[in-house]
């Protein structure tokens, strides 16, 4: 159990870093999902500690509106 734990968070911690750098250069509604997908075991780690602790577990749920967001501004924005 506890190796698993372990990897989950190895893995998670790494495709963060990887999603977080591939969101720098695309900027992308497609990108901020990836990061947030990557992000999310963290997220819900961190989300169960104290409220201090809580905010930077958030972050996974901000990438998500950031994606929302940007994916509602690409589909308003009208063809010319």
């Amino acid at each position: 159990m506890v190796t698993l734990f372990s990897m989950t968070f190895g893995l998670s911690i790494i495709c963060s870093f990887i999603a977080l750098f591939y969101t720098a250069i695309v900027r992308s509604w497609q990108s901020f999902l990836a990061l947030g997908i990557a992000s999310l075991p963290l997220s819900l780690y961190l989300f169960s500690g104290e409220p201090t602790i809580q905010y930077v577990g958030s972050f996974s749920f901000i990438c998500f509106a950031i994606s929302l967001f940007i994916f509602w501004r690409e589909k308003r924005k009208p063809i010319i």
